[in-house]
């Protein structure tokens, strides 16, 4: 095997569709793009959240942390755009995601399912 074919970042990058169900579990054909787990977008962010985490643990001046809300901050770094009515940006999708949890579920485990960017051919 070629090292290539394990590399993952740019079907991460692509993002993928998914859909948002509405709270009753109904169908819509409402949806985000999604970046993965390995995304540049995705990581940076993490990076970040792992700082501002550390930070507000052994800081010299201890800063409030907020682990739902950065949690909710990291997944929606991920949606690169949606079909929704309002337009894309992520301060939206941190409000759309806080509001949601149900989705916030569900783009969490949408991310990091591989077979999801990489579905198997036929």
């Amino acid at each position: 095997m070629r090292a290539s074919q394990f590399f993952s970042r740019q079907k991460h990058e692509e993002g993928i569709k998914v859909f948002l169900p509405l709270p009753n579990g109904t169908d819509t054909t409402e949806f985000v793009i999604l970046q993965g787990r390995d995304s540049a977008a995705f990581r940076k962010a993490q990076a970040a959240y792992r700082d501002r985490k550390f930070a507000a643990a052994v800081g010299e001046k201890k800063e409030s942390f907020d682990s739902e809300l950065e949690g909710i901050k990291l997944t929606a770094s991920a949606i690169k755009s949606w079909s929704l009515e309002e337009p894309f940006t992520q301060e939206a999708a941190v409000e759309l995601l806080s509001n949601a949890p149900y989705l916030l579920d569900k783009l969490d485990e949408a991310m990091v399912d591989n077979s999801r960017f990489f579905p198997v051919e036929e």
